[in-house]
This record gives C-alpha cells, sequence and structure tokens, in this order.
C-alpha cells in the first residue's frame, strides 16, 4: 500500500471517526437532556399527586371537624325518630358531595347508625347486633368508643364486607360534647376517588403524561390503591372490573421497594407491562402513620422519540460531511505526499550509516522545516556518533566483570529479574558460558549479596559499591566490589544496568594477613608485660627481705660508720624498689590506667643520700663524690618541690 493511499485512507477513517463520535456525543447530550427533562416533568407531577392526596385527607379531616363540632350533630345523635331535622340531613349530602366522600355514617354510644348518606345500610341499624362479624364498621366503633377527643383513625382501603366488588378506606373520629363520647362519625372513601385525583379525571394527555404515562399509588403491602391509566383504558372497551380487583393486583414485583429506606427515587426500570419506562417514585404520608408510595412514570419509547428524529437529521449531515471531505482529502494528498516520499528514501540512506547524505528541498512549509531538522540531525549525528565496534572493544577491554542487565518493569519487585543482555570477556570466562547462554541467565542467580541487591528500586537510589560473591564456573564464590549505573531509557518503563565487578580476592587476602600480624603482636606485647609483672614481683619479695634487715641493723648498736654504711643500704634498697614500681607502671602505661602523682620531697636530702651510695662505688676507684652548697645561698622550701615519687633519684643516678 502506497503512502498516498494510506495518508487518504487515514484521513478519511478519521474524519468518519470524527463524525461518528460527534454524532454519538451529540445523542448522548440530547439523551441526557430529555432523560433529565423527563424525570423533572414526572417528578413535578408525582409532587403535585402527592400534594393532592394529601390535600384530601385534609379536606376529609376538616369535614370530620365541621360536622363533629355543629350544634344539630348533638340533637341529631340525641333524637329517638329518624326522620327528624331534615334541613341538617340535606347538609350533610351536601359535605358528602364537596369533600367528595364515598359515604357517611353518624353512630351513637348505643351502636345505632342514625344518619347514612348512601344508605348501604339503613338508619337506626345497629353496629353491634345487626351487621356479620368482620365488618370494618365494628372496629371503627369499637375503637372511636375508647379513643381519645381530636383523634383520628385512617383504615387502609380493603375489600368491602357488605359490597365483595368494592374496596373502601374508612376514616372515623370519635365525636366530643364537654368531655364525654357521644358518638362516632365514619367517612367511607372510594379508590374511584383516588383514580380521579390521579389521572386528572382521566384526562392523563393533556396533564403531560403523554400517552404512555401514568400515576400508579401503593400500600404498605405493595398493593395497588388506583386503577391505573392502562386498566381504565383497558376497561372502557370491556366491562368495568371491580374496585376489589384492584386489591388483588399486586404489581409490587416493578422493583421499586427500594423506595422504602429513601426520601425519593428516579431511574429507568421496567414496568408491569415488561416495558421500559422512565419513572419518579416518592412517599405520601397519610393520617395515623399511614404510608402510601406513588410512582409516575412514562414509556422510554415515547420520551426517546425525538432522539429518532435527531439520529435522522445527524445521519444526513454526515454523509454529506463525509462526501465532501472525500473529495478535498483525495486532491490534497497529492501535494503532501511527494515531499515525505522524497524524506523517506532519504532516511532509508541514513539507516545505512551513510551520515552524509542531505536533503536539497527549499520549501518553506511545515515539511521544508521537517527536512531541515533532519539536516541538522545528520551533521550532529555525524561528529557525536561512536560506532558500537569502538564501545564494544571499550568493554571487552575492561578487566573487570562487567554486566549489561535489562530489567522489567513490574509493580512488585520480587517479581522482575536481572536479565543479562551483554557480557564482557572476563565475565564470560568467569562464568564458563558463551554470549548465547548468558543471554538466558538471571543476575540475581549469581549474586550473593544484601537482601536490597533484589530491589531495583533500591539500586536506583543508591550510589556508594558493595561487596558481594559471584559465584564462577567451578561453583566457587568468588568476592568482589560491585558498582553500578542505570542507563536512562525514554521509550519504555524498562531498566537498563551496567554491573562493573571487581575480584578483590587478593585485597582480602591481604587485610586477613595483616589482621593476624596485629593479633600476634598484640599477643607478644601482652606477653611481654605479663613478663615484666612477673618478674617485678618476683624481684620484689628478696628486695623487701633485705630492706626489712637493713631496717633490724638501723635499729641496733652500731658504729658511727656501720650506721652510716646501713643507712647507704637502706637508701638504696628504696631507690631500687621505687624502679621495680616503675617498670610495673609500663603494664600500666599500655592498659590506659597510669596516673601522675606529684608529691613534696626534699632536694638536698635526697642530693645527700645518692650521693652517699656512690660514694662506696668512688672509693673503690680511689674518687671522691663530694657534695655541698654554697654558704649564703637561698635555700628553696621543701614544699615547693613536685616530682612523681623516684624521679628525682632516677635523674640525679
Amino acid at each position: 500500500m502506497t503512502l498516498r493511499l494510506r495518508i487518504f485512507l487515514f484521513n478519511l477513517i478519521s474524519v468518519f471517526l470524527a463524525t461518528f463520535v460527534v454524532a454519538l456525543i451529540g445523542l448522548k447530550i440530547v439523551e441526557s437532556t430529555v432523560i433529565d427533562s423527563t424525570y423533572e416533568r414526572l417528578t413535578q407531577i408525582r409532587i403535585s399527586k402527592t400534594t393532592a392526596i394529601e390535600n384530601y385527607f385534609r379536606d376529609l379531616q376538616t369535614a370530620i371537624n365541621l360536622i363533629s363540632s355543629h350544634e344539630l350533630t348533638d340533637n341529631l345523635m340525641s333524637e329517638a325518630r329518624l326522620d327528624t331535622h331534615p334541613e341538617f340531613r340535606r347538609l350533610l349530602d351536601n359535605y358528602v358531595l364537596d369533600f367528595n366522600i364515598y359515604d357517611m355514617a353518624l353512630v351513637n354510644t348505643k351502636g345505632n347508625i342514625i344518619y347514612t348518606t348512601r344508605k348501604d345500610i339503613e338508619d337506626g341499624t345497629s353496629i353491634v347486633k345487626d351487621l356479620p362479624p368482620g365488618n370494618k364498621l365494628k372496629d371503627l366503633f369499637t375503637w372511636g368508643m375508647k379513643a381519645q377527643e381530636g383523634s383520628t383513625l385512617f383504615l387502609d382501603f380493603d375489600k368491602d364486607t357488605l359490597s365483595p366488588n368494592s374496596a373502601t378506606g374508612f376514616v372515623a373520629a370519635p365525636i366530643f360534647r364537654q368531655g364525654n363520647a357521644v358518638g362516632v362519625l365514619m367517612l367511607k372513601i372510594s379508590i374511584s376517588e383516588i383514580d380521579r385525583i390521579t389521572s386528572d379525571n382521566f384526562a392523563w394527555a393533556t396533564h403531560g403524561m403523554g400517552q404512555t404515562g401514568e400515576t400508579l399509588i401503593y400500600g404498605e403491602d405493595w398493593s395497588l390503591r388506583n386503577t391505573g391509566r392502562f386498566r381504565v383504558e383497558g376497561n372502557q372497551s370491556n366491562n368495568a372490573a371491580s374496585d376489589a380487583e384492584v386489591l388483588s393486583s399486586n404489581r409490587g414485583d416493578e422493583d421499586i421497594k427500594k423506595i422504602e429506606n429513601l426520601s425519593e427515587v428516579r431511574e429507568l426500570g421496567t414496568d408491569y407491562r415488561a416495558q421500559k419506562v422512565i419513572r419518579s417514585i416518592g412517599k405520601i404520608y397519610l393520617p395515623n402513620g399511614e404510608l402510601w408510595y406513588i410512582q409516575t412514570k412514562i414509556d422510554e419509547s415515547e420520551a426517546f422519540a425525538v432522539l429518532d428524529r435527531i439520529a435522522i437529521a445527524s445521519s444526513a449531515a454526515a454523509v454529506l460531511i463525509f462526501i465532501l471531505f472525500f473529495f478535498a482529502t483525495f486532491a490534497a494528498t497529492g501535494k503532501v505526499v511527494e515531499p515525505i516520499q522524497l524524506l523517506t528514501d532519504r532516511l532509508e540512506k541514513l539507516g545505512t550509516s551513510n551520515l552524509t547524505q542531505k536533503i536539497n528541498y527549499n520549501s518553506k512549509d511545515e515539511i521544508g522545516l521537517l527536512v531541515s531538522k533532519y539536516n541538522q540531525l545528520a551533521d550532529r549525528l555525524e561528529t557525536t556518533t561512536v560506532s558500537k565496534e569502538f564501545l564494544d572493544s571499550v568493554i571487552q577491554s575492561i578487566k573487570a566483570f562487567l554486566f549489561i542487565v535489562k530489567v522489567s518493569h513490574h509493580d512488585d519487585w520480587r517479581q522482575c529479574s536481572y536479565n543479562i543482555s551483554q557480557a564482557n570477556d572476563s565475565a564470560q570466562k568467569l562464568l564458563g558460558l558463551s554470549p548465547h547462554q548468558m543471554a538466558q541467565i538471571d543476575l540475581k542467580t549469581l549474586i550473593h549479596a544484601q537482601p536490597e541487591f533484589k530491589n531495583y528500586m533500591w539500586l536506583l537510589q543508591t550510589r556508594h559499591s558493595i561487596e558481594a560473591e559471584i559465584i564462577n564456573h567451578e561453583g566457587r564464590r568468588v568476592p568482589i566490589l560491585m558498582n553500578w549505573a542505570a542507563l536512562p531509557n525514554r521509550t519504555t518503563k524498562d531498566l537498563t544496568f551496567v554491573f562493573v565487578c571487581t575480584d578483590i580476592t587478593d585485597r582480602i587476602t591481604a587485610e586477613q594477613a595483616l589482621i593476624e600480624a596485629r593479633e600476634q603482636a598484640v599477643k607478644a606485647s601482652q606477653a611481654k608485660s605479663e613478663f615484666l609483672a612477673r618478674m617485678s614481683h618476683e624481684i620484689r619479695t628478696p628486695l623487701n627481705a633485705i630492706i626489712g634487715i637493713t631496717d633490724i641493723l638501723a635499729e641496733s648498736d652500731l658504729k658511727q660508720e656501720q650506721e652510716q654504711l646501713v643507712r647507704v643500704c637502706a637508701n638504696a634498697g628504696e631507690n631500687l624498689l621505687a624502679l621495680i614500681n616503675d617498670i610495673l607502671d609500663i603494664s600500666k602505661i599500655e592498659a590506659r590506667e597510669v596516673r601522675l602523682e606529684r608529691i613534696a620531697f626534699d632536694l638536698e636530702a635526697t642530693t645527700t643520700n645518692i650521693c652517699d651510695i656512690l660514694k662506696q662505688k668512688a672509693a673503690e676507684k680511689k674518687s671522691s663524690v663530694p657534695f655541698a652548697h654554697e654558704p649564703g645561698s637561698r635555700r628553696i622550701p621543701r614544699s615547693s618541690w613536685r616530682s612523681y615519687p623516684s624521679a628525682p633519684n632516677s635523674f640525679l643516678t
């Protein structure tokens, strides 16, 4: 496939995809707008229906208050006859019509029905005695006789025991006068009234519900509390269904029960007709804590009908744009391809290491700029590129073991391997492997180093060298000093490291020899110190005996000359003992435990003692050691002289 054809097809496909994406995004935006506007419309309708139903029950409470507080209600409840107060009875009938009440009944404290509107139960009937078991009126009467003043009871819709084809609900309240109950007021409501409220008198289309929209009310048992649009429209051509059938058709399987824990739900779902719908679901709060759920919905097909028209128009525009661009691309491709083909040819020649090839193209457009950059690159490569053969020769000339290792990027460094991509001759001889075999080796298996070595992130962050061991072809561990550096890689996340390993066997051997020599020197020094200490103690023992005998002789009766000799002998023994103590100080100096003392001494007496010791030797050689100080010289006080013990003796002798 030629370059011209590739560019042409690329541009053509790019325009097609761009047009398709723009159209798709536009449709998605329109779809989102339609969904949002439909949600908003359905929510507003749901809120209005909720308000209407809640207002209806408030109106029922208003009717209860009006009837319960009317002064003629007392008279009607106290009359024994059933045909009295006809005007008030007509007023009650008007209340029933005005407040859209299905039926109303007044019951006195004896359980007798004083008044009903529809006369489904005749006036005068006893609720306690005449009605069958399970009738709701009995339950309402029993509650009313025990209820507190001002309380109201709502019984949700259920099948009517008197009229099995009807489903009715009740609202009841006790009637009090001066703190005493005088009767019970009972209002009966019909599902048809709920139908009227939710359907706007069955005019769905004129109130924003279109052709498929409807409102459904559910009780806490998830059965319907209204008939629904499609049931009503379906019954227009058939016999009317009873209200009781509405309650028996439990349509709570529409997956709307999630509203139990939420205040409202707006979603796309499937209704009881298996149709995809857009719906808004909320709650209706009724008297004495009763709760209903309300759903307004409309079919997706009706809501998205506008999208079909938009899709047709968008498709026509896209086809027109595609055709126009087809001819424009075909004409422009020829002018672009020619200089690109020339540049391609020159790049192929550049790949043959011919760096002197230049392109003569004088255009000032983008292609000309690209050609100019190519020529500059060729010049730079010609002056700075080093041949691969030269680099290989440098690598092979290194005496140290050199490895070039590739590390594949991985989130878990423990899963990475150090694959050897190249090694110099020294490394190959050390391992006894060929270059092909070397490429299959993981350097981790050869190097025994600290645990961090296997973490390539640690290698990137560490610059110092480490000591390690490498296994040679004989299986012996060779100690090495290892240095490394990471090579830059701008194309992938994989890393390349250069490891240079120096054999430090000789250095370690020399260090070991130095350590052994030092240990031998330390042992010799310790032996010398022990010898000096022991010999000093051995010499001190007889010396102490000599000094002791000399002290005993000094205390005996001696001639003056003998006394002089004994004193000299005693001084010499003391000096010798001091010298032995100094020998012991050598051991203390080596142990760094020696302490210097400054002790006062008499210089004249010390000098006299030393001269006395030397007189005997001098006499043997017919010589003398005179000692005298000049008359009139100033005597230095004894306390002014300071020295460590025996220092003056040692110095003078």
